[in-house]
């Protein structure tokens, strides 16, 4: 499968693990005039996304039915008016089948199943630059980058000991027994090793794809607003004025669940685990 993408209209993605600060930076984009989609929700989320890729069997696809999926993903969000053949119609009706065995809202996975549907028989123009804001887009990476080479891809991370007591476990309930090779639990233990797993995946990514991808640190961002909003805006190449920064550094305030792992014990994470975010990432990191 072959696509006509040139930078003009190539993406900027934007994922992370749920509750690590994605939303921020998808309204930053949105600020500047990014097309993040027609159907996003109050989290800024592009459903489109989550429609196609958020469901369990996702792990198991071929490149061939990824790419499949991304094709109709993107001209579903700013392609031209096409009808879909008998295979796509296929592949399009069959994940609304995994949708209403993964998550229990079927109301949600129908609605979204009949907009797409609309959205494929619809002409949409071109926008300058688009992207989408979907926390599990990082599942993805390696596809998205060979279908569309010239992708702009931020990650957001934050410190993992205080996402392993997040309330937002969303990921590693959904992905987590596949992605770690053991049943998931609710504890924090759990948590941890899967963003450690996430994030191990992540590195390797950036090492094959270093231009295409932007590592931002949540914490970083809130200490230093200015600073990383310049270096997200210069990533994905949009042009700004000292004053937008300053406009677009209002978006960006500190959450007090920051260092919230202080007030737990920490003797209950696995060794590796620990040595991964104090070695591993702090230096990638810094």
């Amino acid at each position: 499968m072959t696509n006509n993408y040139t930078y003009d209209n190539a993406p900027i993605a934007i994922g992370a693990i749920g509750g690590s600060g994605t939303r921020v930076i998808a309204r930053i984009m949105s600020e500047m005039n990014v097309f993040m989609g027609s159907t996003i929700n109050e989290e800024f989320d592009n459903l489109f996304f989550t429609y196609f890729f958020k469901y369990r069997q996702l792990l198991k696809l071929g490149e061939d039915e990824m790419w499949m999926l991304l094709d109709l993903f993107v001209r579903a969000n700013i392609g031209a008016a096409t009808a879909l053949s008998v295979k796509e119609k296929e592949i399009f009706n069959g994940i609304l089948m995994n949708q209403l065995h993964s998550y229990p809202d079927s109301e949600l996975a129908t609605t979204l199943h009949s907009h797409i549907s609309s959205a494929f028989e619809s002409n949409k123009p071109v926008p300058v630059r688009w992207g989408w804001k979907e926390p599990n887009t990082h599942f993805i990476i390696p596809a998205l980058m060979r279908y569309i080479p010239q992708t702009r891809y931020i990650h957001v991370v934050r410190n993992g000991l205080d996402m392993a007591y997040s309330k937002n476990q969303n990921q590693p309930r959904l992905w987590g027994a596949d992605i770690l090779g053991q049943p998931y639990d609710s504890s924090p233990s759990f948590s941890l090793s899967y963003w450690c797993a996430v994030h191990r995946r992540i590195l390797h990514c950036k090492e094959i794809y270093p231009d295409n991808i932007l590592i931002v640190q949540f914490e970083s961002l809130c200490a230093s607003p200015i600073a990383e909003i310049a270096r997200i805006l210069d990533f994905c190449r949009i042009p700004y004025e000292e004053e937008t920064l300053e406009k677009l550094s209002t978006l960006v305030s500190a959450p007090p669940t920051i260092g919230r792992h202080q007030s737990y014990q920490s003797d209950i994470f696995a060794p590796e685990d620990i040595c991964f975010i104090q070695e591993k990432w702090a230096s990638v990191l810094n």
